[in-house]
């Protein structure tokens, strides 16, 4: 239990950090990456659903600090791809490219749901794909690097030292 709150924290902090770095680089004439989402797709790749839906929500009310819009909508999003890709890691052997690969595709499906759910309520408007594809293409650039070091990280979150003169013992 205390590994997975340690666990949890590290990923909502270090998402909270990246999102204030990509809020302050706005002026950038390039498409920024969704470092969010790299976490989400790492931690709903990596652990059990359980955890995945605490934090889809600690996640939630992280990133309505960084948004004007609602909590349900994002909640909602992160719940169904999260959902989808732990699904996808249940079903086949996954490794970091496919959290990658979900990463980038993850990132474009949320702006296509983004479109479609703010068209059905507010009305559909012409959709800026260009700049989807874009950012979900640097959000896949990003994701290896990022995919790394939070599996690394995790790992010395959960390791555990075995002690083999003591199991050794008669």
């Amino acid at each position: 239990m205390k590994k997975s709150l340690l666990s949890l924290t590290f990923f909502l902090t270090l998402s909270f950090f990246l999102s204030g770095l990509q809020g302050s680089f706005y002026f950038l004439p390039l498409p920024l990456p969704h470092f969010w989402f790299i976490i989400v797709a790492f931690y709903s790749f990596q652990k059990p659903l359980l955890f995945i839906l605490i934090a889809n929500l600690s996640h939630a009310l992280v990133l309505s600090a960084f948004s004007a819009s609602s909590l349900a909508f994002p909640l909602f999003v992160i719940n169904i791809l999260s959902f989808s890709f732990f699904i996808f890691s249940q079903r086949f052997n996954t490794n970091w490219s496919h959290i990658s690969i979900a990463a980038g595709l993850g990132c474009l499906a949320f702006h296509l749901l983004d479109w479609f759910l703010s068209g059905l309520s507010y009305g559909f408007a012409t959709p800026s794909i260009l700049s989807w594809i874009s950012t979900s293409f640097v959000t896949f650039l990003f994701a290896p690097p990022l995919v790394h070091v939070l599996s690394s990280l995790d790992q010395r979150v959960y390791y555990e030292r075995i002690d083999t003169l003591e199991n050794l013992r008669i």
